[in-house]
């Protein structure tokens, strides 16, 4: 899943994900990658190098909330190559399209889009699961 760092650093506690960047330590290369991240939400997806960034890490889907829209994602339809899977309380997930995307992860059944979404907290608060 593409997110923000900030986003990145928190989702895969409380939610089966993979994510781009996310936990310094376990981001390899995440000096080199945060700014093309950073500029894939800048560009709203739709930057130059916005569809080689999805196939070169099999991006499945892309999470949108607060912190990408922080980076500058204002895309008021779908980004290109993207289809909405989930949208609900200013948080967005889109389906990557592309077949070319799939890769050595398993693709995120539907059911994990909503608990990725459903579970975004604030920090110091406990899930609504728990």
């Amino acid at each position: 899943m593409l997110t923000s760092f900030q986003t990145g650093n928190a989702l895969p506690a409380w939610a089966p994900t993979f994510v781009v960047i996310g936990h310094g330590p376990e981001s390899a290369g995440l000096h080199a990658l945060a700014p093309r991240v950073n500029s894939y939400f800048a560009e709203s997806g739709a930057g130059m190098q916005a569809a080689e960034l999805l196939q070169e890490f099999h991006v499945d889907y892309v999470f949108v909330g607060e912190a990408e829209r922080a980076l500058g994602f204002d895309a008021p339809l779908p980004p290109p190559g993207l289809t909405e899977a989930y949208s609900e309380g200013g948080i967005a997930i889109y389906r990557v399209d592309s077949d070319a995307s799939t890769g050595w992860r398993v693709p995120m059944p539907e059911a994990v889009v909503m608990t990725a979404a459903e579970w975004i907290f604030t920090i110091g608060e406990e899930p609504a699961a728990w």
